[in-house]
């Protein structure tokens, strides 16, 4: 028994972050991809939708996106309880017509770096991030991935909560 619950309190701590906020300002950016209003039927269901905006955004772009920075933002807005807008996009200055474009003003946020890794769902690590005692405003919430790093097993996620 000691040992069941040993394991178990091991692989708690294996999975959890420590989240340092850093208030930060991000400039004006414009962004290209696509998005979806994801209602809140249940989190498998919810997760799905994203994972399928993603999966449209590679698709369209033949899993070649040619990013100005290297990186593709996971945009959050239109928080409500039930629902929000999700857009997945990245920074280019060729227009291409078959995707949206967003554009976010500058603004200042809350910035912490999470460890993701295959085993991770961001789902799971947004959870751990709502549970913190930190001044947002939940405007917009973006998380920016390295595009080289997202083929690998671990890497570090960028989060940014917005904040007056």
């Amino acid at each position: 028994m000691k040992n069941i619950l040993l394991v178990a309190l091991l692989s708690i701590f294996a999975f959890a972050n420590e989240f340092k906020f850093e208030k930060v300002t991000l400039d004006d950016m414009e962004l290209q991809g696509l998005s979806s209003e994801i209602k809140f039927e249940s989190k498998n269901i919810r997760d799905i939708k994203m994972a399928q905006v993603w999966a449209k955004l590679m698709k369209k772009n033949n899993y070649n996106i040619v990013s100005e920075d290297n990186k593709i933002y996971a945009i959050y807005t239109n928080q409500k309880k039930d629902s929000f807008n999700y857009f997945v996009g990245f920074k280019s200055k060729v227009k291409n017509k078959d995707l949206e474009t967003i554009t976010l003003k500058e603004a200042k946020y809350q910035n912490t770096v999470v460890d993701f890794s295959e085993e991770s769902n961001m789902s799971d690590i947004w959870d751990e991030i709502t549970k913190e005692k930190v001044k947002r405003d939940f405007k917009t919430d973006i998380e920016v991935y390295n595009i080289k790093d997202i083929s690998k097993k671990s890497y570090k996620v960028d989060v940014y909560l917005s904040s007056n």
